[in-house]
């Protein structure tokens, strides 16, 4: 890191997007969501019935009767409204039933679905030096783009977040085994350094200025720790003014230095 200035660090973990045949089918949660909301009607209108069976039969038993033949239609009556409401409850369980089913489809498919765009997890003691990929915070589950992740480095990010990405105006910190080791605050785009910043290194360095995907691009000014000044047009990471060249998280091969 301290060869190039980059900016690196993973919370013990570096993410990458899961490969395509290990990508599950695409979760349909608008059908999921339809199926709910059918259960939820038809177990309504089960209710309903009872609600109204459970009714008519309180009636039914209230109902003063005069006659013999009152007497026996009322308790044919009653008798057949119980059938009936036995009958509608029944009914009612199995649509309750449906409607938990229906629910708890759609929790898993949604877990599913998560877990399905979730990026593959890949300890940093299997990645190798250099290897760039998302790093992530591991308390907002954010993501950053990593140039060139090392073990032992962790990460913390205080800005927004849209799709797991960094977005806005925040801190980034990264530590080295728990100590402070480079801090950038300044502007995110889709998880990668663009707009305005300032990125400082314990040894003292210091660039600010304009960035674009992570590096500087454009007006900025690199003060190092020894005191020495580049200030000028800096393009993807590179600064040349005459005889004076430097490279902040590029390499001087990649700036054509070497």
């Amino acid at each position: 890191m301290a060869a190039i200035l980059a900016i690196c660090g993973v919370a013990g973990v570096v993410t990458r997007a899961p490969p395509a045949r290990a990508q599950a089918a695409v979760f349909d949660d608008v059908e999921a969501q339809l199926h709910i909301r059918q259960a939820v009607n038809a177990a309504a209108t089960a209710a309903l019935e009872v609600d109204d069976l459970r009714k008519a039969l309180d009636a039914e038993r209230k109902r003063v009767v005069l006659t013999n033949e009152e007497r026996d239609l009322n308790r044919e009556t009653i008798k057949t409204l119980e059938v009936k409401l036995r009958e509608a409850e029944a009914r009612q369980r199995e649509r309750d039933a449906a409607l938990k089913k229906a629910q708890e489809a759609r929790r898993q498919g949604l877990a599913a679905e998560a877990q399905r765009q979730k990026p593959e997890t890949v300890p940093l003691s299997a990645v190798p030096h250099g290897a760039p990929g998302w790093s992530t915070d591991a308390p907002t589950g954010c993501r950053v783009w990593n140039s060139n992740p090392e073990p032992g480095e962790t990460m913390s990010w205080s800005g927004g977040c849209k799709d797991d990405l960094a977005q806005g105006r925040g801190v980034l910190q990264w530590f080295k085994d728990g100590k402070p080791n480079g801090r950038y605050e300044g502007d995110y785009r889709d998880g990668k350094v663009n707009g305005r910043g300032v990125y400082s290194w314990t040894s003292g360095t210091r660039f600010e200025g304009e960035f674009r995907d992570d590096r500087p691009d454009g007006p900025g000014t690199l003060t190092q720790s020894n005191g020495t000044v580049y200030s000028g047009i800096w393009t993807n990471g590179c600064f040349r003014q005459g005889d004076r060249k430097t490279s902040v998280m590029a390499s001087r091969k990649e700036c054509g230095f070497e």
